[in-house]
């Protein structure tokens, strides 16, 4: 390569001199500011920033990630003519369940030790609170009404006025049993005005105690709520899987909370390798299996980075890709077919056949400093002319090669080591 000696006020630049120019779309992906010396390369219509070193290939560039994709979107492209090849975008959920036992709880029963007939008890009471349950705390009174001395007279006016549990005469005395069972279900006699004596209760066992004011801590792994302690607080009667996993979903992000199979089953929003859940140490009975984190071959299939694509692109099919930035260059020797598929939009692909001709082949260099805009910006590119090698440059930093500069030549863009005769030469 000979040197070319120019000086400073050469023909009005010293980078370059015998220019030819032509008005040109250049194609940015994002604001950026494109520094004169820059190479462009073709890229169907417009000219393109480029990346890598290109070799007269069919190339095609996706938009900007991360990308916005569901769990099985596709696309199906040809390359180079050998057949259709299929890049899917698998993600699953994580899940959790619990393993709480919410049946199978045994009521509260208490019985009277009253001796029958009994001293008429018309306009006696009798008070009776019960726990756990929708009446937990509440004392009812009952308050008996015409003569009333015998069991099944007592026990039917008991039945009719209480609330949450059931009243019934078995071995000739009066029996009260809740309608709530489990470890918390109990029930008191208070002092009322009547003449009724009792024996000690016999509590609930078994099932869920009710949650009120208990807590749980759940944990997120990935997506918008990753790694934050999000902490239930239980209100109200919970003793129900079905209450459980109501109050949960009404009060965690970034997950739902479903019964299945009778148990809780939380499921992240989020599908892909990032995703997981941590149960914490609240203050409720509740207890979990391990959980299962999210599968699939992206960390999330909500915001699929450009590394990922390149990655699923190169494993299903023929073409190979270059990261550039947030995008991907997808490359074929000579023509890719994007046929369909649902994954072609949200990565602003489209459905067409872009053959190699010149695409992505150095063809031109930026004469000026541009402050560019996001897509198409009107330019008059230098594509001709000789010009200073060591101005040139590549948007990325890569190494200018003699592959670069000989793909330029062929279109009469001459590089050439310049030595200033206006800078003194003390060597």
């Amino acid at each position: 390569m000979s040197n070319l000696t120019i000086t400073a006020n050469d023909l009005g630049s010293p980078q370059f001199r015998n220019g030819r120019f032509a008005d040109e779309t250049l194609n940015l992906s994002g604001a950026q500011t494109v520094a004169a010396g820059r190479i462009l390369a073709r890229d169907n219509v417009s000219l393109k920033l480029v990346n890598y070193v290109p070799g007269g290939a069919a190339l095609k560039s996706t938009g900007d990630g991360p990308f916005n994709l569901v769990a099985g979107d596709a696309f199906i492209m040809d390359v180079d003519n050998v057949g259709n090849a299929t890049t899917t975008f698998d993600a699953a959920a994580a899940t959790i369940a619990d393993t709480t036992a919410y049946t199978g709880g045994v009521a509260a029963t208490i019985t009277d030790t009253t001796t029958y007939a009994v001293a008429d008890q018309d306009g006696l009471t009798s008070i009776v609170t019960l726990s756990g349950g929708a009446y937990d705390g509440v004392a009812q009174t009952v308050t008996f009404s015409g003569a009333t001395t015998t069991a099944a007279g007592v026990a039917s006016q008991m039945n009719d006025q209480l609330q949450g549990c059931s009243v019934a005469v078995a071995g000739g005395q009066v029996v009260i049993t809740t309608d709530h069972g489990g470890v918390d279900a109990s029930i008191a006699v208070g002092a009322g005005t009547g003449g009724l004596t009792w024996a000690t209760v016999v509590v609930g066992t078994g099932g869920l105690a009710d949650q009120d004011g208990l807590t749980e801590i759940v944990t997120i792994s990935g997506g918008a709520f990753d790694g934050v302690a999000q902490t239930v607080t239980f209100s109200g009667v919970t003793t129900e899987v079905l209450e459980v996993a109501e109050q949960m979903n009404a009060q965690l992000d970034g997950c739902s909370v479903t019964v299945s199979g009778g148990q809780l089953l939380i499921t992240t929003d989020g599908k892909g390798t990032d995703f997981d859940i941590t149960i914490g140490t609240g203050t409720c009975a509740l207890a979990w299996a391990a959980s299962t984190a999210g599968t699939g071959d992206v960390g999330d299939i909500g915001a699929v980075t450009a590394t990922e694509v390149h990655d699923l692109i190169e494993a299903d099919t023929t073409a190979t890709c270059t990261v550039v930035g947030d995008a991907v260059v997808i490359k074929g020797t000579t023509e890719l077919d994007f046929i369909s598929g649902t994954a072609l939009a949200k990565l602003s692909l489209s459905v067409e056949t872009v053959t190699a001709n010149d695409n992505g082949t150095p063809k031109a260099v930026m004469p000026y400093e541009l402050a560019g805009a996001n897509g198409d910006n009107s330019i008059r590119a230098l594509e001709g002319g000789e010009v200073r090698k060591e101005w040139l440059s590549i948007a990325d930093g890569t190494t200018i090669t003699k592959a670069h500069l000989d793909l330029l030549r062929n279109f009469s863009i001459l590089a050439e080591s310049v030595r200033e005769l206006n800078i003194a030469d003390n060597s």
